[in-house]
């Protein structure tokens, strides 16, 4: 469910045809990128925390449209920076509304946070110790000229 949650939301927001979805070479690396978007959604008894990792430097070619051709891109470092991140934002919430729609689904009710963007690394904070109410998963995605991990943590009480 989430693996295909997460590859529809990558066709729906980056309009890319060329993505593959592979579970991470690495899984125990806890740093995936510089920047990361996070969107959490919560129920009674489980919380979901879903996050992109990305490099601005390694994604920013996903805000580029197909019509400017070979044109030179010429924004700015921030530009490219700022719409990178709305880019990931905009994913996140896409993958976080899809499982709230498969969950209400089967009758589970939840809430979900605004997707938020920083500049860091998220992993590192659940990286402490390996605990049986939390599940994980890890998935590099990559297409022509991009990649990136999108990781999936589930904490039942």
């Amino acid at each position: 469910m989430m693996k295909a949650a997460v590859l529809k939301a990558s066709l729906d927001t980056m309009g890319r045809k060329d993505v593959v979805i592979v579970d991470h070479p690495r899984p125990d690396d806890f740093v995936y990128g510089s920047c990361e978007s996070s969107i959490a959604l919560a129920a009674k008894d489980i919380l979901i925390r879903i996050k992109a990792h990305f490099d601005v430097s390694e994604t920013s070619i996903l805000t580029v449209r197909k019509k400017m051709g070979d044109q030179l891109d010429e924004r700015t470092w921030q530009q490219k920076s700022a719409m990178t991140f709305d880019l990931f934002n905009e994913f996140i919430n896409h993958v976080a509304g899809d499982f709230k729609r498969k969950l209400y689904g089967e009758q589970i009710l939840t809430s979900m946070s605004l997707p938020t963007a920083s500049r860091g690394f998220g992993e590192l904070l659940e990286s402490d110790a390996v605990r049986p109410e939390f599940f994980h998963a890890y998935w590099l995605l990559q297409g022509e000229g991009y990649s990136f991990v999108c990781t999936v943590g589930v904490q039942i009480s």
